[in-house]
């Protein structure tokens, strides 16, 4: 279910930069209506969960994996991004090729799309979108067949003229390193204090200078950093007030 509403999600969050211009124009482009069509097909497919009334009634759902709209749609969006090859919208194409695959459990295809977009894109600002989504790719491939190929896609994507790529193809691979705490923190450290060394400017530099405090104040095991707060009767403290005891830190908000 889980994997299912996630896939939902990512479907309807999944509009193109490209769509959005061509929409703000006030045009529709092939992509545009071959992602319409499949998000309504995918709302077809989930509409189940979306009728429960209760969580009771989501976990007994049991949808059919062979009639996952992503099985039919896949090769639409394949057949889209070579014929638009080299464009904005063929980068886009792919996008939903990988999207596509992933949902399906096509590796071949997840392999492709990547591969296809390295190859036509390096040097396009696009390609740091492609980053984003790589660390997510080939989900339930073995563990050290997944990493070989995340890998060397990022070492790939580091051969781009575009110093804003490079920095986040850099940064994704010290984060695939770190595998939140699970993974190589020593190689991580490396790869993060590389990103703030040779592009500083960038806003991958912060992000890895963050990366870093984490690592060294706020994983598992190490004391919390102590800050100044008031509970709801109005009465400040601070974290260190409470050494000692077990407390449980709650973050909320609006957004």
């Amino acid at each position: 279910m889980k994997n299912a509403l996630i896939v939902l999600s990512i479907a309807f969050a999944g509009v193109s930069a490209t769509s959005v211009a061509a929409q703000a124009k006030g045009k529709t482009t092939a992509l545009d209506e071959l992602q319409r069509q499949y998000s309504t097909a995918l709302s077809k497919y989930f509409e189940p969960y979306s009728k429960a009334k209760t969580d009771e009634e989501r976990s007994k759902i049991q949808l059919d994996a062979a009639m996952n709209p992503a099985k039919t749609y896949l090769p639409k969006f394949k057949k889209l991004a070579m014929a638009e090859s080299g464009s904005p919208q063929g980068f886009d194409a792919w996008m939903m090729v990988l999207e596509t695959a992933e949902s399906a459990r096509d590796h071949a295809s997840e392999t492709m799309a990547v591969d296809k977009a390295i190859a036509g894109y390096l040097n396009s600002p696009q390609i740091a979108r492609l980053v984003a989504m790589i660390p997510y790719t080939l989900s339930d491939q073995p563990s050290n067949v997944r990493q070989a190929k995340i890998h060397r896609w990022l070492a790939e994507i580091q051969e781009s003229r575009n110093p804003e790529v490079r920095a986040s193809a850099l940064f994704s691979q010290a984060s695939s390193a770190a595998e939140d705490g699970r993974g190589d923190p020593v190689a991580a450290r490396k790869a993060y204090a590389k990103v703030i060394a040779e592009y500083p400017s960038t806003s991958y530099a912060k992000r890895a200078q963050s990366a870093i405090f984490e690592m060294d104040h706020l994983s598992i095991g190490q004391v919390a950093p102590d800050f100044n707060a008031v509970d709801q009767d109005g009465t400040a403290f601070k974290l260190s007030d409470y050494r000692g005891k077990v407390v449980v830190l709650d973050f909320w908000g609006f957004w």
